[in-house]
């Protein structure tokens, strides 16, 4: 029985040829930003997971932290880890935002980053991040 809307494909026809060039596989950005509330309660300002060996970019947003006109103007970050350490370059600051990058690690570790910013206006904030380190 032969319908007008059938169409017969034959076996050999049946070849999908993908050209090299479009072989993209795109990877989105992580985003690994930490926005730091002006008012809270606890000293600690979040638990991040890191992947056990890789060198993760890490931005703390003081945005709204800051008292009006102040800007930062000294950075510390440490890290008490010796397999998962602050890595290089060294941590720095971009307007209101405290980046650093963290390197390492070992499965299942946990630890804690402490961060001391200095402001214009000679306010010293404290702050922590917990961390652990998951597999890949």
């Amino acid at each position: 029985m032969n319908n007008d809307d059938t169409i017969v494909v034959p076996a050999e026809d049946r070849t999908l040829i993908v050209v090299a060039e479009s072989r993209q596989i795109c990877v989105p950005v992580e985003c690994r930003v930490i926005e730091v509330p002006r008012y809270r309660t606890m000293s600690i300002l979040g638990s991040k997971k890191h992947t056990v060996g890789d060198t993760a970019r890490w931005v703390v947003a003081y945005g709204d932290s800051l008292p009006n006109t102040a800007i930062i103007q000294a950075i510390s970050v440490t890290s008490p880890s010796t397999t998962c350490t602050i890595g290089t370059p060294a941590p720095t600051f971009q307007g209101s935002d405290v980046i650093f990058f963290l390197t390492g690690g070992a499965l299942g570790e946990t630890f804690s980053v402490m961060l001391q910013m200095t402001d214009s206006f000679g306010n010293i904030k404290h702050d922590t991040i917990a961390f652990t380190v998951v597999a890949a």
